[in-house]
This record gives C-alpha cells, structure tokens and sequence, in this order.
C-alpha cells in the first residue's frame, strides 16, 4: 500500500498549519521517523525531505545529515517535525536536549531552527508554540 502525501512544498505555513499538515503526513505510521522542512528566507517550504527512520518507540538522529541537507538546498530555515507512533506528543528529555542541540548548531552555521514538533495520532507539539505559551 502506498501512501499519498499532500504537496506542502512552496507553502508558507504557521505551526498549526505545518502541524495538521503532518498529522495527515504521519497518519497510520507505526514508527517513528523523522522529516525536516528546509525554508528559504521567506520561510516557504522548499523542501520536505524524510531524513531518519527508526522502530516503533525511537528514532537515531545525526545533526550533521541534517544540516547536510540544509546546506544542499540552500536553506535559510528548518522544521524538524517527527512522529511518536504511540500519539503522545510530549517530548522527551532526549527531544529536547537534541532540539537545544540542533539550535546550536544551526546558529554556527546561520541556518534558522524555526520549530521542532511531535506528531501524534491526531495532535501535535511544537517547541516555538510552548516557548511563546510560558513567556505569556
């Protein structure tokens, strides 16, 4: 069975945009994977690419094959967006040590982390969202 996905390339999305967007994306996985979205300076998606495919409670990530990406297409921007097959969306402390990490590591390289979210069965989390909900 093959899966059809919408077109969200050349879009400007909000998160919530992005994120009901990605619920269709992910809906039926039962691993968890990982897609980048790669934006230009107006922050269009030029690019959603799947970068990392793991088992049904984890995924392996590797900064520098993300930002290897980025760099091949030129982005300005990235969202990494990955699912949780389980549908809970809270992240882990791993997720968000490695969302500091990615951060980090685009400012070297001036390549702007624009969120990092979790996609579950039907919600999902974004890290720019809960950064904008505790500094109210």
């Amino acid at each position: 069975l093959v899966k059809a996905y919408p077109v969200i390339e050349g879009s400007a999305y909000s998160s919530v945009e992005l994120g009901q967007a990605m619920i269709a994306h992910f809906a039926g996985d039962e691993q968890e994977s990982v897609c980048v979205a790669f934006t230009d300076s107006q922050n269009n998606i030029i690019k959603l690419k799947t970068i990392f495919v793991g088992g049904r409670s984890e995924c392996v990530l590797y900064p520098d094959q993300i930002f290897k990406y980025a760099l091949r297409y030129s982005a300005s921007g990235l969202v990494m967006i990955h699912n949780h097959p389980s549908g809970n969306v809270k992240p882990s402390h791993q997720d968000l040590a490695f969302a500091k990490r990615l951060e980090r590591g685009g400012k070297l390289l001036g390549i702007q982390v624009l969120d990092f979210m979790i996609v579950g069965n039907d919600q999902y989390y974004s890290w720019r969202e809960q950064e904008q909900r505790v500094e109210s």
